[in-house]
């Protein structure tokens, strides 16, 4: 159908009269594009990383001193933040030649650990800086003062002027030339129709024929999985709608718009169409049609022929000739057409997308889940739609956004249970929970089943609810099945505890070996700090390991071959963490122990605890759990301290803006729950932040008056304890109430904060995550002040994870003393949606097995557990990847039609693995015949897996691996390796590893340092030489870069080995050594005794 002129659309195309663009004095108002462009200035501005670049190297070395000096006062922050302040130091400072207490005041405000003495040293440098730098340079950092201004007041600044709207009129001397005084001979053939291709598609009379190959052809697009005939029901049921054109836009699109124009203008032929086929297909039987023209009629020519048509029946009635041959002349058929009436009416008002109508869910007899059928609203967090719950409180001020969680109402509980009396159990049982008098309620609810059964569980509670003491009643079950004539059978089993962190590993280990000693059970830890000799794993009968050392364990398919195999009970804690990076191990170990059950037809049972997830049923249903009788879910009411949450989200267009808006929302958080008389722990994520964070809160409350709060009676006496200390910083502030604890304190310091807190003595405890993990001590009140974190795998800082989310709302409230507890997380407000979606089980679980398919495929080759690819498709059947894609397919980019052809996905399954399959063949790790799907093992593969090598790794390695390769060459390709990738080289890291370079490196490094991989070989150098790294991010990286380089120097000595390359075999074998012993070759076997002097060493 042809669009209809528009003058608008004319004047647009053929004249300058086109809308001008918003400026500001269009839009003064307008806050959206206020906050967009105030974060494009802070980008384009002139900032600290310019200012570094266009200054010679004597002003560089001063500017190098005062970062240092910001570094210590900021704590481990991202560099972004520390730029900032060091940019907004110098244009404070830069006019100045004394430092002021005002300004001091504002430098304060910024950096809480920032002393007086250190401030006027960066007021001397920042005057030595003055003197030296240029006239230009010094004018570009003036420039950015306004930014002062604006970090001071802000984006919402309650100053800030309102200016009306002012309407510039465009410029109308166009049109003049439009007028018709002006009209001459060019312009007698101006046409102002428009012009467009697609007009040609629709003729302007309709047309039966096209209007069917149109329908037709939209239908084969779009709506194939619809019949044509219910399609076009459809069209005709919107066209009879008031709403037409908006639900005809809704159904077919924008895209369609010419199509929609053309049906609605011929809606009436349309209609009368369809609704009478029966009329048609009669007057055809008549005869051929005398004139077949099409003609177009006015509404009058209409009103004149229907009155010659009422004239004629009444001739017809006078003649007597309105018999049989008249009615079907005419077609008119009263009974039909009332049917056809009624029809198109139930239809009007019948909607075509049916609104969802509420399925029951499937209950289980031990699902305990309230939130089933609460009733939650719909909000909209950081722009994003959200489930809340009905009692939310929503508070939105110009700094911050907080969403409240009240304590839930207490909803009585259809849980019919006994409590289980520990006198009531055998002997063994009453031995192994000695001191308990009986078992809690969650704890009696799942006894009966794993205490009596071998059936596998999935235990999903609260943090701190007694999921430890579940796994306890599995393994006596355990215990129980191989006591014969009275004796335990040690050597017939073993009972495998994964725990995700290795901290974490070591209380369980201490923890189940205090309940089980009692029965000579030995329980040993299995991580990458903790290895054990096979006598000793011979000796143990239960390991606690993590995913990643159990997944190397059993992945070598000789050796420990003996300990698998008299594996009986998997015990998984944290099953959440499927949805995180490390959730493809955890996928891989529970379908290769899946397949070593029905392979090898023995028992192992599986027990999964976690914290709440919202899709349960799917994580049971992938540990082949039977819902109706292992799955265990525990809802917010089975806490044993009821919790209210806050989720606060603070505004900010820059780093350091964040920062302030933190620490005052972090202060009115705590002053709140001091002045109510709880105690309350603030989680930072570095060690040197809980000093800043502590001073930070130290000074606002003295501004406010408020420092009187933290003080408890009685405190200047015992204050003599801390007087002592090693750590100046402690005893001040003590003196105030406040406290830190980190793992760089003294064993004896900590142990005495832990003492002083629980005794009420210190109000507010700043900490790291250590403490949630390591010390059972529990406050009123939690706080997680920011939620970046800087992680070395990753080479950045990246979001604070669940699980430690979830193990910091653990430790708020205290199970003997108080009735509810309070947990606050103050993240940025784009983070906001992120946590508050997660911690209230909005998100559900998925997999991203399918990102490390390659190298867990290449791990079973090895094993010998797949041999083809109809096994590897089978393989894929067990993982959690498999029950996520068949409900869940659009997430992972599975249209619907295959699911309509292939519920089990099979052609997927094959396509993925035929992927990674011709990945591995090309890398040499596998050999893939593609015209039989055999799989088989090489030397290469055998040797990733069982050293954990990535497959990108391993196609560097084959590149840059030559038959006889120096030191220098060796040391850069390990730099190259996929595990270091993610490492970045910052800014702030230059200079520092300039001096590493230069003297800690005794092989040359390829690259220097402004590469990764040049980073990589300065700090592998580093560490050998003992060289000290001040940098915070350079220590994290070091450790990262240590930890994995020495395996990587070992399996690339098996390499060589199965080459038979005897000198890189050797010279491979002798760098991995002096990795080990932290030493180079050419220094005296000595220098690895610590006991050993410095002066004893050099003579």
């Amino acid at each position: 159908m042809p669009e209809l002129p528009r003058i608008t659309r004319s004047l647009r195309m053929f004249t300058n009269l086109g809308r001008i663009k918003s400026t500001k004095e269009l839009e003064p108002n307008d806050l959206f594009r206020k906050e967009k462009e105030q974060h494009s200035k802070f980008k384009s501005e002139f900032n600290w990383q310019d200012l570094c670049k266009h200054v010679s190297k004597n002003v560089l070395f001063h500017l190098n001193k005062l970062r240092q000096i910001a570094t210590e006062a900021l704590g481990e922050c991202s560099f972004e933040l520390i730029s900032e302040f060091l940019m907004f130091t110098l244009q404070l400072l830069i006019d100045d030649k004394l430092l002021s207490q005002i300004k001091f005041k504002i430098l304060k405000e910024k950096a809480g650990n920032l002393k007086f003495h250190d401030a006027n040293h960066m007021m001397k440098i920042i005057t030595e800086i003055r003197e030296k730098l240029n006239e230009e340079t010094l004018i570009l950092i003036k420039n950015g003062k306004e930014n002062i201004k604006v970090l001071e007041n802000g984006l919402f600044d309650p100053k800030f002027e309102y200016k009306s709207a002012r309407v510039l009129w465009p410029d109308t001397n166009t049109l003049r030339s439009m007028s018709m005084g002006n009209i001459n001979q060019s312009t007698d053939n101006f046409s102002m129709k428009y012009k467009n291709e697609a007009t040609k598609l629709f003729k302007t009379e309709f047309d039966k024929a096209a209007y069917k190959e149109n329908l037709k052809s939209y239908h084969t697009k779009n709506f194939a999985d619809i019949s044509l005939e219910k399609f076009e029901k459809i069209i005709i049921t919107k066209l009879g709608s008031k709403n037409s054109e908006n639900e005809l836009v809704d159904l077919l699109g924008c895209e369609s718009i010419e199509f929609i124009q053309y049906i609605i203008q011929h809606q009436k032929s349309i209609i009368a169409l369809s609704s009478t086929p029966k009329i048609q297909k009669k007057c055809n039987i008549q005869g051929p049609v005398i004139s077949g023209q099409v003609t177009v009629q006015s509404e009058k020519e209409k009103q004149l022929q229907k009155q010659i048509r009422k004239h004629e029946k009444k001739l017809n009635k006078t003649t007597k000739r309105e018999g049989k041959g008249d009615l079907e002349e005419n077609g008119f058929e009263p009974l039909e057409l009332t049917l056809k009436k009624n029809e198109a009416l139930i239809e009007m008002h019948t909607p075509i997308f049916k609104k969802s109508v509420n399925i029951d869910r499937e209950k289980f007899p031990f699902v305990f889940d309230g939130n089933m059928n609460n009733r939650n609203t719909t909000g909209y967090v950081s722009k994003q739609k959200i489930m809340l719950p009905q009692n939310v409180v929503r508070k939105d001020t110009e700094t911050f956004e907080e969403i409240f969680i009240p304590i839930p109402e207490s909803q009585p509980l259809d849980v019919d249970y006994k409590p289980i009396m520990v006198s009531s159990l055998d002997d063994i049982g009453q031995m192994a929970f000695n001191g308990i008098e009986s078992l809690n309620r969650i704890q009696s609810i799942v006894f009966d089943v794993a205490y009596h059964t071998n059936e596998n569980l999935l235990i999903c509670a609260p943090t701190g609810a007694g999921k430890t003491n579940v796994a306890m009643l599995t393994i006596v079950h355990q215990l129980k099945q191989h006591i014969e004539h009275g004796q335990l059978m040690k050597n017939q089993f073993k009972i495998i505890y994964i725990t995700p962190m290795k901290a974490l590993a070591a209380e369980m280990t201490a923890n189940f070996s205090k309940k089980l000693h009692c029965l000579g059970i030995s329980v040993r830890e299995l991580t990458g700090d903790m290895q054990l000799t096979k006598s000793e794993i011979q000796q143990t009968q239960m390991i606690v390991t993590t995913p990643e050392k159990w997944d190397v364990v059993t992945r070598k398919g000789t050796g420990d071959i003996s300990l698998t195999s008299i594996v009986k009970l998997l015990i998984i804690d944290e099953v959440h963490l499927l949805h995180g990076d490390r959730g493809p191990v955890v996928e891989a170990l529970v379908a290769r122990t899946l397949r070593q059950v029905e392979s090898s037809q023995s028992m192992i049972r599986i027990v999964g605890l976690s914290a709440t997830l919202p899709n349960y049923v799917d994580v049971a249903r992938f540990l082949r759990v039977n819902s109706n009788i292992g799955l265990f879910y525990f809802d917010h009411r089975f806490r044993p301290v009821p919790l209210s949450q806050a989720f606060i989200g603070v505004k900010a267009s820059s780093s350091l803006q964040e920062m302030n808006y933190m620490d005052n929302v972090c202060y009115n958080n705590v002053i709140d729950m001091v002045r109510q008389g709880y105690q309350v722990m603030v989680f930072v994520h570095a060690r040197n932040a809980t000093v800043r964070m502590a001073n930070t809160l130290k000074d606002l409350a003295i501004k406010h008056g408020t420092l009187k709060l933290f003080i408890p009676e009685g405190i200047k006496t015992i204050n003599k304890a801390f007087a002592k200390s090693r750590t100046k910083y402690l005893s001040e502030l003590f003196n105030n109430g406040l406290s830190v604890h980190h793992a760089g304190l003294l064993r004896s310091e900590r142990n005495l904060i832990e003492k002083y807190f629980a005794d009420g003595l210190i109000k507010v405890l700043i900490c790291t995550s250590t403490l949630a993990w390591g010390v059972n001590l529990p406050a009123h009140a939690v706080i997680i002040r920011g939620t970046e974190i800087y992680d070395a795998k990753h080479g950045s800082y990246i979001d604070l994870d669940i699980l430690d989310v979830l193990q910091i709302f653990g430790r708020a409230g205290r199970p003997q003393f108080d009735v509810s507890g309070h947990a606050v997380i103050i993240t940025s407000h784009n983070k906001l949606y992120h946590y508050l979606s997660l911690l209230t089980n909005q998100i559900p679980i998925e997999s991203n097995f399918i990102k490390y398919l390659a190298d867990n495929l290449n791990a079973e080759i090895a094993l010998g557990t797949i041999s083809n690819v109809e096994e590897a498709i089978k393989w894929l059947s067990y993982t959690y990847l498999f029950v996520r894609m068949k409900l869940n397919f659009h997430f992972y980019g599975i249209p619907y039609r295959i699911i309509l052809e292939d519920q089990n996905l099979e052609q997927k399954r094959k396509e993925l693995i035929d992927q990674a399959a011709k990945a591995l063949d090309e890398a040499k790790m596998i050999r893939y015949n593609i015209n039989t799907g055999d799989l088989s093992t090489t030397n290469l593969g055998r040797i990733a897996s069982h050293f954990y090598l990535k497959y990108d790794t391993i196609k560097i390695f084959n590149t840059l691996l030559k038959p006889i390769m120096t030191e220098a060459e060796i040391f850069s390709m390990i730099s190259y390796s996929q595990e270091f990738e993610q490492l970045k080289v910052r800014d702030d890291e230059m200079e520092e590893l300039q001096y590493l370079f230069e003297e800690y490196c005794n092989i040359t490094v390829q690259g220097g340092v402004e590469n990764i991989y040049g980073k990589v070989n300065i700090l592998l150098q580093t560490y050998l030489s003992h060289g000290r790294v001040n940098a915070f991010s350079l220590i994290s990286d070091q450790a990262y870069i240590v930890q994995n380089a020495g395996r990587i120097f070992r399996a690339l000595f098996e390499i060589m080995l199965g080459q038979n390359n005897a000198i890189m075999a050797g010279r491979l074998l002798e760098i991995a050594k002096v990795l080990e012993i932290q030493q180079w070759s050419d220094r005296s076997p000595l220098c690895q005794f610590s006991c050993l002097s410095l002066e004893l060493l050099i003579r």
